[in-house]
C-alpha cells in the first residue's frame, strides 16, 4: 500500500499542528507528549509505502508554546482519538479501503470515514471541535508521523511543499552540523511549516 498525496486549500492560521497533549511512541516502547519531543528522539513514523518504523526526529518546527487554538478531535470506535488544527493533514480512507488512503484536512473528515492507524483502518465515530493550548509538530527521517497511533502528515494544507524542503535536510544530514545552516534550516523550516504546512 502506498499513500496518495494531495494539496489542501490555503489556511488563515499560521499555527496548524497537533495539540500538545497528543503522544508519539518512542523506540523504547514508552509514549511521550508531542510537546516534549526533541530532535534526535526516535519515534514511530511511516514511509510513503505505509510501512511503520522508528525514525529519528530531524526537526521540531514549533518551540515550547501556549498558543490558544481550535482543534478538530476525531474519535474512532475503539475510543482512541487525535486532536489537530482544522487544516492539519491526516491519512484517511473514505471507503475504509487501505489502498485508497490519502491525506485530508482534519476539518473535512466525516463520521464513517476511516483513519489509518497502526492497527489498520479505524472508523471515525465522532468529530468534534475543542479548544486547547499549545500547537506542535515533529518531522522525522520518514515522510509521515504516527501520533496517538494514527498516521498523519507533520504538516497542514500542502504536504508536498513542506516535505520537499525537509527532503533536503534528510538527504544531507551532515549539513545540520554547521550552526549557520542549522539556524537557516530552523527559520526556513518554521516558515514552511507555518505557511505551507
Amino acid at each position: 500500500m502506498s499513500y496518495s498525496i494531495t494539496s489542501g486549500s490555503s489556511s488563515s492560521s499560521s499555527d496548524s499542528c497537533f495539540a500538545g497533549s497528543e503522544t508519539v511512541q518512542l523506540e523504547s516502547g514508552e509514549f511521550k507528549a508531542i510537546s516534549d519531543v526533541v530532535v534526535g528522539d526516535s519515534i514511530l513514523a511511516s514511509d510513503a509505502s505505509g510501512n511503520t518504523k522508528f525514525s529519528n526526529v530531524i526537526a521540531v518546527p514549533h518551540g515550547p508554546n501556549s498558543v490558544s487554538a481550535e482543534f478538530v478531535q476525531l474519535t474512532v470506535a475503539s475510543g482512541a482519538d487525535i486532536k489537530m488544527t482544522p487544516e492539519h493533514l491526516v491519512m484517511v480512507s473514505k471507503g475504509c479501503v487501505a489502498s485508497e488512503s490519502s491525506l485530508m484536512s482534519a476539518s473535512t473528515v466525516e463520521s464513517g470515514m476511516c483513519l489509518v492507524s497502526t492497527s489498520g483502518m479505524e472508523a471515525v465515530e465522532k468529530v468534534a471541535v475543542v479548544q486547547g493550548r499549545g500547537v506542535y509538530s515533529v518531522v522525522t527521517e520518514e515522510e509521515f508521523v504516527v501520533v496517538n497511533g494514527f498516521v498523519a502528515s507533520p504538516f497542514a494544507v500542502n504536504h508536498a511543499v513542506a516535505n520537499a524542503f525537509y527532503n533536503v535536510v534528510r538527504a544531507v544530514p551532515a549539513l545540520m552540523n554547521f550552526s549557520l545552516v542549522k539556524r537557516a534550516t530552523d527559520i526556513f523550516g518554521s516558515l514552511v511549516t507555518a505557511f505551507s504546512a
